[in-house]
C-alpha cells in the first residue's frame, strides 16, 4: 500500500516537473522512497520463503523425532518380549529421559516396573534388589491418573509392597531366631 502510495506521488511529480511546478531534487527523492519500498518488500519476500522452507524443514524433522520415540518403545518392547528384562528397563528410562512430553510415557513407566519387577526373583529369600525400582516406576505411573495403565499400576504397586514387606518379614524372622 505504501509503494502504491509512492508510485501515485512520483506520477504526479512526473506531471508537476514537466510543467516546471516542481524540482528534480523532490522528484529524485520521492524515487529513492520507491526504491527502498520495493527493497524492503524483496527483503520481506526472501524472509518469508526462509521461513516458509525453515518450516517444512522442522515439520519434517518432527515427523522423524515422532517416529524415533515410536521406535525406541517398540524396541524396548522386543527386549521385553525377549525376557531381557534389564536391558528393556534401560530402553524404557532412556525413552523417559529424551521424550518426557511423549502422550506414552505412563506406559513407558509402567512398563519399566514390570521389567524390574519381573527381574527380581520370586523367591524372598534371594536378593530383591529390582524391588524399590520397581516401586517407583509403578508410583510414578499412577501420577497419570487418566492413562489407561493406571489401574494396573496401582494393582502392580500393591503387589510390590506385599514383596518388599513379605521379605523384611523374612529377614526379621531370621535374624530372630539366630539370636
Amino acid at each position: 500500500q505504501a509503494l502504491t502510495f509512492a508510485r501515485e506521488q512520483i506520477k504526479i511529480s512526473e506531471d508537476l516537473l514537466r510543467d516546471d511546478l516542481t524540482n528534480r531534487m523532490l522528484h529524485l527523492n520521492l524515487l529513492k522512497e520507491e526504491s527502498a519500498f520495493k527493497g524492503r518488500i524483496e527483503e520481506n519476500t526472501a524472509a518469508r520463503r526462509r521461513l516458509e522452507a525453515s518450516l517444512t524443514e522442522t515439520r519434517a524433522k518432527l515427523d522423524n523425532i515422532v517416529q524415533s520415540a515410536e521406535a525406541e518403545l517398540e524396541i524396548a518392547d522386543n527386549y521385553y518380549r525377549k525376557k531381557d528384562y534389564l536391558v528393556a528397563a534401560e530402553s524404557y528410562k532412556a525413552f523417559i529421559t529424551f521424550h518426557p512430553i511423549h502422550d506414552r510415557i505412563p506406559y513407558a513407566y509402567y512398563q519399566t516396573g514390570m521389567c524390574y519387577l519381573k527381574a527380581s526373583p520370586k523367591q524372598i529369600d534371594r536378593d530383591q534388589k529390582y524391588l524399590d525400582d520397581s516401586l517407583r516406576h509403578f508410583d510414578s505411573t499412577t501420577q497419570f491418573i487418566d492413562s489407561d495403565v493406571y489401574d494396573p499400576a496401582k494393582e502392580k504397586s500393591r503387589e510390590v509392597r506385599k514383596k518388599i514387606a513379605s521379605r523384611h518379614y523374612y529377614v526379621g524372622r531370621f535374624y530372630y531366631r539366630t539370636k
